[in-house]
């Protein structure tokens, strides 16, 4: 059936037999074949054809190794609206893989191309991104991405968000915006976010104050391994502090948890 889709000029049909001859299933496994069938394919436009045939021009299969042709190739297939192609030449200018020069500019454009696209594994991308240009002190941009890490659900952009409006960073600063963001963060179970939600329900930070709930996300916080959070319940228990009363029982356990969690200075 995909010969004849291929006779009658279906791009589709011809990727299908190149995969054919490529696995050999239901003909002979010919890699030279795969190629021929996967090049008509993506002559005809086909996106999935384009990105394997970067692959096969990058890797030699079924032709002479090729990397200027296989980046070619990705930046068609990702103009064709190829998340996963976009993604690999981040990967590749990162890494300064199969002789590319390494460039981080480079990289970060096609790993935004990638996450405008939908890559299904942008997340640990949009954290680096928004990380990048946080550290440079490009916080408009920093929240940018940061925003599209929350669109898919990410508690690490979502904190960062959080300490965004905190202090003032590409935002307008804003205390209760981000106690909202760091409780986002803190309900997906973020340490970080859990520790910092703590002190702002300590403290009255954009939120009214609660000692009570501040101790119960401490606690959180310490079970998911901050050190910090478990180092402020042994300080509370020790001098009373809020709203408990003195434990020196449970003021040495949690400087132990402290200690056990690797913040040695609790000692």
């Amino acid at each position: 059936w995909w010969r004849k889709g291929a006779d009658r000029g279906d791009a589709a049909s011809m990727q299908g037999i190149g995969y054919c001859y490529y696995f050999g299933e239901g003909v002979e496994l010919d890699h030279r074949k795969a190629f021929e069938w996967v090049e008509k394919a993506s002559e005809l436009g086909h996106v999935g054809a384009t990105h394997d045939l970067a692959d096969y021009y990058r890797s030699g299969i079924g032709v002479e190794k090729d990397v200027p042709k296989a980046v070619e190739l990705y930046v068609k297939a990702a103009g064709l609206g190829d998340s996963y192609a976009a993604r690999e030449l981040g990967y590749i200018y990162e890494g300064g893989w199969w002789g590319v020069a390494r460039d981080k500019k480079e990289a970060l454009k096609w790993y935004r191309v990638a996450v405008e696209l939908g890559t299904t594994d942008a997340q640990r991308h949009l954290d680096r991104l928004g990380d990048e240009f946080h550290n440079e002190t490009k916080f408009a941009e920093a929240v940018y991405w940061y925003r599209k890490g929350d669109d898919r659900g990410d508690a690490g952009c979502m904190h960062m968000i959080g300490l965004c409006y905190r202090y003032g960073n590409g935002v307008e600063k804003d205390m209760r915006k981000a106690f909202e963001w760091l409780e986002k963060a803190s309900e997906l179970g973020h340490v970080g976010a859990t520790h910092d939600l703590a002190v702002y329900y300590e403290n009255g930070t954009g939120v009214d104050k609660d000692e009570a709930k501040a101790i119960e996300l401490h606690v959180n916080a310490a079970g998911l391994g901050n050190s910090i959070s478990a180092q402020r319940l042994g300080h509370c228990y020790e001098d009373g502090e809020c709203g408990v009363a003195v434990d020196k029982k449970e003021a040495l356990k949690w400087c132990r948890v402290t200690v056990e969690l690797g913040y040695t200075y609790a000692q």
